[in-house]
């Protein structure tokens, strides 16, 4: 706390001033973990939305499973949770990545999460968590209904359906189909669905729960 005080102090209480590394100070108590820099910072007002090098506080808290403090930057109403860093992703898919349940909670409960955002390989955070085995993050995002597209295809053309059939995960599989969303008739850019997917690779169970559901093909 004294280097913040003598930061802010140089720059005359500035709370969107830099440290001595360049780092925007709000990025920089995040990254060490600071949370009562962080609380200090806020009361100052500080830009929650500054970024170091495409990241900024949330985006490093939802990567890191920081939950105190992406609570704290959500709680200022001034997040912008849909900020992407240079390679596309969101708080929400940083998240998604590294499976940080409660924070996606947290962003999704603020009902500004753009979930239909991509990076900048064609991913969601849907196809990432499917795609990471993260069963849990599926399933919150799964329950956004009427905003979340469970048919979404990335640039290969992979649902998050297709992902879980070609990782055998029979939790993700289960989950999405059980939206009754689930178009198991899509396929990918090789021509194949996720039916196809799972014979290939022997995913017996799974291919019989796709069997079962293509009884009832979505329309």
């Amino acid at each position: 706390m004294e280097k913040l005080r003598r930061i802010l102090t140089e720059n005359g209480g500035n709370p969107n001033a830099f440290d001595d590394d360049g780092i925007p100070l709000i990025v920089s108590a995040a990254m060490n973990n600071c949370i009562g820099q962080v609380h200090h910072l806020l009361m100052l007002d500080a830009d929650v939305n500054l970024q170091n090098r495409g990241i900024n506080a949330l985006m490093y808290a939802s990567s890191n499973g920081l939950l105190d403090i992406a609570q704290l930057l959500i709680a200022t109403g001034e997040a912008d949770v849909n900020l992407q860093n240079k390679n596309g992703f969101t708080a929400l898919m940083l998240a998604s990545t590294y499976n940080n349940v409660e924070i996606a909670q947290v962003i999704l409960e603020t009902g500004k999460a753009d979930v239909t955002l991509q990076n900048m390989n064609g991913n969601n955070a849907l196809t990432i968590a499917a795609f990471n085995g993260h069963v849990e993050i599926v399933r919150l995002l799964v329950e956004e209904k009427g905003v979340v597209n469970i048919n979404f295809q990335n640039r290969n053309g992979s649902t998050a359906l297709m992902s879980a059939a070609s990782d055998n995960n029979i939790e993700i599989v289960s989950l999405i189909l059980e939206t009754g969303r689930a178009d198991v008739t899509v396929r990918d850019i090789n021509g194949s669905t996720a039916l196809d997917i799972a014979r290939i690779y022997a995913h017996d169970e799974i291919h019989r729960l796709l069997i079962r559901s293509e009884m009832y093909p979505v329309l």
